[in-house]
């Protein structure tokens, strides 16, 4: 598995002190973007560390160490936002969307498919699931059991019951 997992883009500056303003696209936000964290940018992976943070309804806003200037983030902007699994110290029962792509979806011993993508909704997300149909899964503990690193599946319960 590729050890850097995306979580967002940085879509332009937030004041001249060398803020920007991120698009997240995952979960764990506290999590992914706490002041200390190392995120990598880009497909050059460069390595910037969190200096502030801050939640508003659309964007976090982000302030990185070294640059606190609006004249030194321009190569930045509208780059990719990625984090090192192993950078997160996640629980056993915790776990970030762009980790679910890709995972098969086990429900009683029988693969129900595998998750294409993650769409965000306003009250759940959900994940996307592709076999012979396409169907979704609330991503809440109704549906969602456990999620297995190693083996990468989603074991469900009454999930089944949402392919129509």
């Amino acid at each position: 598995m590729n050890d850097y997992l995306y979580v967002g883009y940085i879509n332009t500056f937030h004041g001249i002190n060398g803020k920007v303003k991120v698009i997240s696209e995952t979960n764990l936000k506290e999590k992914v973007f706490k002041v200390g964290n190392t995120l990598y940018l880009g497909k050059s992976r460069k390595a910037y560390t969190i200096s502030s943070y801050q939640e508003t309804n659309k964007f976090i806003i982000l302030g990185f160490k070294d640059y606190d200037d609006i004249n030194l983030i321009n190569d930045i902007l509208k780059q990719n936002i990625y984090v090192k699994l192993s950078d997160l110290n996640l629980a056993s029962n915790e776990f970030l969307y762009a980790e679910l792509v890709g995972a098969k979806v086990r429900e009683d011993g029988v693969i129900l498919g595998e998750v294409t993508d993650i769409v965000l909704g306003k009250v759940y997300d959900y994940l996307k699931v592709k076999d012979e149909k396409e169907f979704l899964i609330p991503i809440i503990p109704e549906y969602i059991v456990a999620f297995n690193r190693e083996s990468r599946e989603i074991v469900t319960r009454n999930a089944r019951n949402l392919i129509v």
